[in-house]
């Protein structure tokens, strides 16, 4: 899990799928907003599993892929997309 407090004091909270609970009551903090920082999804072309990030054009490469689903949620375990808005 990662939470980030931003200078204007917004909270950016990032967990994975494969955590077993989150360690923060998050309705404790106030309304969200919530939505998906990555999509992990079966290509049937490749017969590979994609990490891409939402609504990103399906022609364009993924941003990691693997033939094994756990590889890629281990992938966004550790690449916290800090760089995607």
């Amino acid at each position: 899990m990662i939470l980030d407090i931003l200078p204007d004091g917004t909270a950016r909270h990032l967990h994975s799928e494969t955590e077993l609970a989150a360690t923060i009551d998050a309705a404790l903090a106030g309304p969200r907003q919530i939505r998906r920082a990555s999509e992990v999804e079966f290509n049937n072309g490749t017969q590979k599993w994609e990490v891409r990030l939402p609504n990103t054009d399906p022609n364009t490469d993924p941003l990691f892929t693997d033939a094994s689903r756990t590889a890629c949620l281990m992938w966004e375990d550790q690449n916290s997309l800090d760089h995607h808005p």
